[in-house]
């Protein structure tokens, strides 16, 4: 625990110190760039980039506190639906044999969804977070239902580790939803800023060519 906690407080002060970098580089701009536009732009830019790194924290976190808690989640669980298959008489045999399939199914899935989630986090990719995004609502929602509520014989412990399970992905998907767009938004305006730096080294050597033309064309008038 000692050591989750050190390296979330590193990974903050990278990102303050990230920050800072940004708004140093912003009133640079802002004294030394003759463009209005280049300079909106730039700000643009780097609004986007800071609301990109304040959304990937809170994720980043989350999924590292989901990963213990779901390792305690399938060991508990998995011990109930064995218990439960082997020594309890269901009224019908349907949800008996639903059980197990759809536990194994929950944790293939949670397996795979932690992996692709820390991976598209940390690496800030955009297929790896919509995938994240839809095994976090299907199947993993409706099968954290199932096994807390609707299956057969329900115990008190399988409702609250449940419901555990269920803010933690309603939080997720509301925290990868916002990262998600984030992204969308920083690739927007890095690419608006690219053609708006391309105009406006254009613009200035159409500039110096006319200039150079003035200067050759008042030359041979004086000549």
């Amino acid at each position: 625990m000692l050591d989750d906690l050190v390296a979330l407080t590193k990974y903050t002060t990278i990102l303050l110190t990230e920050s800072y970098r940004d708004i140093a580089f912003n009133r640079y701009h802002q004294r030394s760039s003759s463009g209005a536009n280049t300079y909106h732009h730039i700000m643009a830019l780097n609004y986007h980039r800071h609301r990109h790194r304040n959304g990937k924290l809170p994720l980043a976190i989350f999924l590292h506190y989901n990963t213990f808690f779901s390792i305690i989640y399938a060991m508990i669980t998995c011990q109930l639906s064995i218990e439960k298959y082997r020594n309890y008489f269901f009224c019908n045999e349907f949800q008996r044999d639903l059980l197990l399939p759809v536990f194994f199914t929950w944790m293939i899935a949670e397996i795979s969804r932690i992996y692709i989630g820390q991976k598209g986090t940390l690496q800030e990719r955009l297929p790896q977070l919509a995938a994240f995004l839809l095994l976090s609502i299907f199947p993993q929602i409706f099968s954290s239902l199932y096994l807390g509520f609707l299956q057969g014989i329900t115990m008190p412990l399988d409702k609250s580790l449940s419901c555990i399970m269920i803010v933690f992905l309603v939080i997720e998907i509301i925290l990868a939803w916002k990262f998600l767009k984030g992204i969308v938004h920083r690739q927007t305006a890095s690419f608006n800023n690219n053609n708006v730096a391309r105009e406006t080294s254009i613009e200035k050597k159409e500039d110096e060519s006319k200039k150079y033309r003035g200067c050759s064309s008042l030359n041979l008038s004086t000549s």
